[in-house]
């Protein structure tokens, strides 16, 4: 099957064809914009204009406005017990909005061909920012991982934005490697799709990428023993990192950080037994509100997190997370690796939201198996989505959050099964 001719067409009085401006052109500009607290906002912005509201079933509306209505209750409860942050809260669920806008079932305006080619706009001004900035390094007499970190690798979003452009990487890759006809370019996109997924420094980001793949090539035994190949050095390369990864923490503590931040859950529940069924409140313990308001996290970041007013560590953050995210201040290498991050996407929302985050998660689970059914292809991405929130917080997201939308969009006409 081929795809249409990019854009929409409409026939003007004198039947001469009109080409209008997909809708993806905008949300595809805003989601790489230079990252910077002016910035957040847009970024925001970006997931809604995928969305079709006035085509959307009545029940989807419905669903999301029980979901917020739910953790605007048990927020209200937890801040009537603790010192807690409403603005927090609020900033929480701005940056939940595409996920939240997935489950609930909105319907999504863009065709296939619009998701296909904003992720390859948004990967190919990854690229060739990236290249820039290595040019700026001394590339390619000077090369990363011998000469300057692989972190410069980072599209227009800084030092640390390596991870985003790995996800975007992932995300085009996939859907480059869907189609079922190339056209001229496809090819060009595919290696720049490529190069954004292996060449950032961000190892658990590419070891999920590749264990999703692995569950589309695992049937072909000649693409299996190829992606083996490849994965020796990169396996003996997470080896070496992982021998150099700081382990202050695990040291102090007695676990590694991941295991760790499976025990504060335990550790929150057993303190206090109502954040069991309602969670510490949206936004008041590991979630990126809470990364931002931390002064022990903001010591090691390098991006400069917005100021909002209101927005403070919470009473469970204070508690229990700032303990161990306060080594830093004796060395900064103690956080600095997302190895050494003590939460996960999947312990943030079972602290925050309680026992109502395994309704969220039955409701992701029942509209990413609907996608899948229409086209198997998607399970790579929901499994890609779903094990980097095992070992990572990427749930309120924005970034991976588009991803999300367009890979629904794309995956969800029925012909590409």
């Amino acid at each position: 099957m081929r795809f249409q001719a990019h854009g929409r067409h409409k026939r003007d009085s004198l039947g001469r064809n009109i080409v209008r401006v997909p809708k993806v052109i905008l949300p595809s500009a805003l989601i790489i914009l230079p990252r910077s607290a002016v910035a957040y906002p847009l970024y925001a912005l970006s997931g809604p204009l995928l969305i079709d509201f006035r085509r959307s079933a009545l029940g989807a509306y419905v669903a999301l406005c029980a979901i917020l209505l739910w953790l605007a209750i048990a927020f209200t409860a937890t801040y009537t017990q603790r010192d807690v942050s409403v603005t927090a809260f609020l900033l929480e669920l701005v940056l939940l909005t595409p996920l939240l806008l997935f489950i609930s079932g909105f319907s999504l305006a863009v065709r296939p061909v619009d998701c296909l080619w904003s992720l390859r706009f948004v990967n190919l001004a990854c690229f060739v920012f990236s290249v820039i900035n290595l040019v700026r390094n001394g590339f390619p007499l000077a090369l990363p991982y011998l000469d300057y970190l692989p972190d410069e690798y980072f599209g227009t979003f800084g030092i640390g934005g390596a991870r985003i452009v790995t996800i975007f990487g992932f995300t085009g890759l996939l859907m480059e490697a869907s189609m079922r006809s190339a056209s001229r370019y496809s090819n060009v996109f595919l290696l720049v799709a490529f190069c954004n997924f292996v060449v950032p420094s961000y190892i658990l980001g590419i070891v999920c990428g590749l264990a999703a793949f692995a569950l589309i090539v695992i049937r072909r035994p000649a693409v299996l023993l190829l992606a083996g190949l490849l994965l020796i050095p990169a396996a003996l390369y997470a080896l070496d990192r992982l021998g150099r990864v700081n382990s202050i923490i695990a040291q102090t503590v007695g676990w590694h950080p991941k295991v760790y931040a499976h025990i504060l859950v335990y550790k929150v529940f057993s303190a206090d037994a109502f954040t069991t069924l309602l969670g510490t409140g949206v936004g008041q313990f590991t979630s990126t509100p809470q990364i931002w308001a931390s002064e022990a996290f903001r010591s090691i970041s390098a991006q400069s997190a917005p100021n909002l007013p209101g927005l403070s560590s919470s009473y469970f953050h204070l508690t229990h997370v700032e303990p161990v995210s306060s080594l830093a201040y004796e060395t900064k290498w103690a956080l600095s690796s997302a190895l050494n991050k003590p939460y996960t996407g999947a312990t943030t929302a079972l602290i925050e939201m309680g026992a109502f985050s395994l309704v969220l998660a039955y409701l992701f689970c029942k509209r990413a198996l609907h996608i899948c059914t229409r086209s198997p292809m998607a399970l790579v991405f929901f499994a890609f989505f779903i094990s980097l929130n095992l070992v990572d917080q990427w749930l309120d997201n924005l970034w991976l959050g588009y991803c999300l939308l367009l890979t629904a969009a794309f995956f969800s006409d029925r012909a590409r099964a």
